[in-house]
């Protein structure tokens, strides 16, 4: 009785020990060109979720200036920050939605769209192309973004994100748009 009791409670401690532990994943961090001029006012972006995601969260910063665009991409302290954010503003209540803005606040902007289905992102990057995309993960003309994702449907698989210029044919030069996603893993 007592090598069952401690058996029991030797795999009752190892699962709760298993699913407290939770690890932040970089997928991606990349800068994208989006304009008329030397760039495609359209791109889709393929997220390929690790194993076990619970939920995942992408930023978006856009800017005029492709330096600042790389220097965003490059700074690992505001990358470390990235899973405090989500975790603190998860777990508070939320008034409108689930997104949380950037440190950087952005000098251009961007629509980004979480689309529904692969061929939705091909469909995406051609001009008058048809595509389906989930309206709570998505968002029109924000110069930066952070979008949590926690839908147990959306959190497994390859994803795709769809990110446009909406005045690539009104404004001269181009916008460098910085999106990093982060999956949270258990």
């Amino acid at each position: 009785m007592i090598k069952a009791f401690s058996v029991l409670w030797i795999i009752f401690f190892t699962v709760q020990h298993a699913v407290a532990q939770e690890k932040a994943v970089e997928v991606l961090n990349e800068v994208y060109c989006l304009g008329a001029r030397a760039c495609n006012p359209y791109s889709s972006v393929k997220i390929h979720l690790p194993a076990n995601t619970v939920k995942w969260f992408y930023t978006v910063m856009a800017t005029k200036n492709r330096r600042t665009a790389r220097r965003l991409k490059k700074n690992p302290a505001l990358l470390a920050t990235f899973p405090d954010l989500v975790a603190a503003r998860t777990n508070e209540q939320v008034e409108t939605d689930d997104n949380f803005s950037p440190f950087f606040i952005g000098d251009a902007t961007c629509s980004v769209y979480l689309l529904k289905h692969a061929a939705d992102g091909e469909n995406f990057s051609t001009a008058g192309g048809v595509y389906y995309y989930y309206p709570d993960f998505s968002k029109k003309n924000v110069p930066s973004l952070g979008m949590v994702i926690d839908e147990p449907k959306l959190c497994f698989g390859t994803q795709c994100l769809g990110l446009k210029n909406p005045l690539a044919f009104m404004e001269p030069g181009n916008t460098y748009v910085v999106l990093t996603v982060v999956a949270i893993t258990r």
